[in-house]
This record gives C-alpha cells, sequence and structure tokens, in this order.
C-alpha cells in the first residue's frame, strides 16, 4: 500500500466494487455520495489507473479493478488479523513463554499449573526447559527465560519472588543401609552419614540450603560424591555410595536399591518459588503468574 494510500480508501473501493453503485455503496458506508467519489478519484490518481467504468446509470470494474478488488480485500482482511492478533498478544493469548525448572519441581502441582495455563492459552508456544541453578538465574538474568522455578534466590532487586508450594524433605538410603529399617529418621541420626549432594558450581543455593539445615541441628556434613543432576544424585544412593536428602517430588524417579524414608525434624520444608525479572511485563508472562498464584492460593486454602 503507497504512502498516501490509507484503508479506507480500500473500504471505499470494495463497498462500490460489490454494490456496483456509488449510491449505494454510500449508504452502506453512512457517508454523502459526493466525499466517496472524491475518495475514489483520489485513489485513483494514486494508483495511476482507472478502477472504474462510470456511465450514467451503471458502474462497471475495469481490469486493473478487478485486479485491485482481490489484493484489497486480502490486504483489509491482513489488516484485521493483525488488529485481531495485537489484542490477543495483548491480553497474554498468543506469544512466547520459556520457563526453566529444577527436576524436584517436577509434581502434581506444577503439572496443574502447566495444564491450567495449557487450556487457556492454547496458541501460546510454551518451552519448558529442566536446568540448573546458575543457568536458570543467568537466563533469567539475561532475558532468555521468562520465568524459573528454583527453591531459593540470592539478594538481587532485579528479581521478582512468589511462593508456589513447599515440599517435604525426606531421606534417600540405599535399600541395605541400617537406618531403612526404622520408620521415621531424626536428622540428627545422620550426623555421621556420608552425604551425596548435588554439584555446588551448578547448584550453589541446594547446597548453601542442605549446608545451613545440617548446621541448624547441630552438625556439618560430611559429603563425599557430588552430583550433577538429580537423576545421578538417585543413581549414587541406590549405588551403596551415601545418602541424600531429597524432596518428595523425586519420589517417582526412585531407583531399585534405594528407600524412601520421612525426616520427623528438619527444621522446614523445601519452598518453590517462581522467580521472574521485575521489569518483565510480558502480558504472556503475567497469564502464567496469575494462573500460578491462582493454583497456589487454592492449594493453601484445602492445606
Amino acid at each position: 500500500m503507497s504512502a498516501g494510500m490509507e484503508l479506507r480508501h480500500l473500504r471505499y473501493f470494495i463497498a462500490i466494487a460489490e454494490e456496483l453503485s456509488f449510491s449505494k455503496a454510500a449508504v452502506r458506508l453512512h457517508i454523502s455520495q459526493p466525499p466517496l467519489s472524491q475518495q475514489i478519484l483520489d485513489l485513483e490518481r494514486e494508483l495511476g489507473v482507472r478502477l472504474f467504468e462510470r456511465g450514467p446509470r451503471k458502474v462497471k470494474l475495469t481490469h486493473a479493478g478487478e485486479a485491485f478488488l482481490s489484493e484489497a480485500r486480502a490486504t483489509l482482511s491482513q489488516a484485521g488479523n493483525a488488529v485481531l492478533t495485537a489484542q490477543r498478544a495483548d491480553r497474554g493469548e498468543v506469544g512466547q513463554l520459556h520457563i526453566g525448572y529444577l527436576t524436584s519441581a517436577t509434581n502434581a502441582s506444577f503439572a496443574a499449573i502447566i495444564h491450567d495455563f495449557r487450556q487457556q492459552h492454547p496458541q501460546v508456544a510454551l518451552h519448558l526447559r529442566d536446568m540448573n541453578e546458575v543457568d536458570m538465574l543467568r537466563a533469567i538474568r539475561e532475558g532468555s527465560l521468562h520465568a524459573a522455578l528454583l527453591r531459593a534466590v540470592p539478594e538481587d532487586d532485579e528479581l521478582a519472588v512468589a511462593p508456589l508450594w513447599a515440599d517435604t524433605i525426606n531421606v534417600a538410603l540405599p535399600a541395605t543401609h541400617p537406618l531403612a529399617r526404622k520408620k521415621s529418621i531424626s536428622i540428627r541420626d545422620l550426623a555421621a552419614e556420608s552425604f551425596i549432594i548435588l554439584d555446588p558450581s551448578f547448584y550453589p543455593i541446594a547446597s548453601n540450603c542442605f549446608m545451613l539445615t545440617c548446621r541448624e541441628v547441630g552438625f556439618i556434613p560430611r559429603i563425599t560424591q557430588h552430583a550433577s543432576n538429580y537423576l545421578s544424585l538417585l543413581w549414587l544412593v541406590a549405588s551403596g555410595l551415601g545418602i541424600a536428602l531429597a524432596t518428595d517430588s523425586l519420589r517417582d524417579l526412585q531407583r531399585d536399591g534405594m528407600i524412601w524414608k520421612p525426616l520427623c525434624d528438619v527444621p522446614k520444608d523445601a519452598r518453590m518459588l517462581l522467580v521472574t525479572r521485575k521489569d518483565n511485563t510480558s502480558p504472556v508472562l503475567t497469564a502464567f503468574k496469575t494462573i500460578a498464584a491462582k493454583y497456589t492460593k487454592q492449594r493453601s486454602k484445602r492445606g
């Protein structure tokens, strides 16, 4: 469309082409006939072609007019679609959403939030990535992730944090471990054990939280193995190389040769948080945060 041409010119032209009458088109468009005729003359001057053959009682499309009609209809349709797309994007109904998460976030709660979001926003391209803490925090700060599910975050004025749920902390033991015979275990029973933890270079938050939990009950843990991810962590436990603290959400990943036991006196449950940049005002992200907050509120009411 040229610089001087406007969408209204196309609407006027299409109305006349369909009615084959300037007077009928004027009634349809709710304008008077003289301005309508002038607008079409302006359009023809802009294009440098005649669009209509005008007779005393009849209006007929020229060959150029017939060719222009299909393009004019397509242009108006595309413009209408562009408006609808912009409005839907403003409501968070279309677009892209990139979310990073810990393996320990993959429980029924996270699945319910994702399910509800997909049901309500089926046109949003949702990208979910299982990531470690360091990569998630970097991606959030850089903007390649819209949101991340983390257990805790360092002090950062650029980040917004919303609580989602809390998971019970258990101890994962080799099946042949002497403590496996007990119904429940005190965290103090673990003071002399060999621990397997996630590699602090990838999971500094989890590592710090683990050390703090042990120190709060009076001992410094003996760490004998580091795991690069949660699957490796559980495999090392099943291999008999040590024990590990793990949340309920990891039970589905349990391997042969290991057993789960509840901790009866762990200082606090493991929180799951939704972390975003404060300056990210994406409507799609806002829609996701609304659904997550609604689910969290409903879950807290159920206890």
